[in-house]
């Protein structure tokens, strides 16, 4: 795990020094139980201001969120993905582009992509989503509350 942390903190230090920016997801799975939220991480190192950039967000090929010229694009949108998405527009000022995935479903389990267009291409990091199914116990708390 050190050798890790220590890879990326350098790859970090020449994309400083180059003045390249690059688009960092999770190394590790996020997971989440059916019918519940999640967001899904991703942000550009170093920090840029991407508030003004085109952000894209996939599941494989389908489109799950589309942001342009300072908000969202609904029409290149999966209609599976309306009103479950968004951003954290207070953030983006500081590159981070993670992703708030609302009520859940085992269809969306999998590789996501997130990418912004930075020094005239696009960067991409990525993000595997693991879906859980809901278990008794979930539901009798939905049901019985928390007792």
């Amino acid at each position: 795990m050190k050798l890790i942390q220590v890879m990326l903190l350098s790859f970090s230090l020449v994309a400083q020094a180059t003045g390249e920016s690059d688009v960092i997801g999770s190394h590790k799975p996020i997971k989440v139980v059916v019918g519940g939220d999640v967001i899904l991480p991703c942000h550009v190192e170093p920090k840029d201001d991407v508030t003004d950039r085109t952000v894209e967000w996939r599941l494989n090929e389908t489109k799950v969120l589309v942001y342009r010229s300072g908000g969202y694009d609904p029409f290149s949108q999966d209609q599976r993905f309306k009103d479950r998405t968004s951003l954290f527009p207070d953030e983006m000022a500081l590159g981070n582009i993670s992703l708030k995935l609302t009520n859940v479903t085992q269809n969306d389990a999998g590789n996501f992509t997130c990418k912004v267009k930075l020094q005239g291409q696009f960067k991409k990091g990525n993000v595997r989503l693991i879906v859980e199914p809901r278990t008794t116990k979930d539901e009798k708390k939905k049901i019985d509350g928390p007792f």
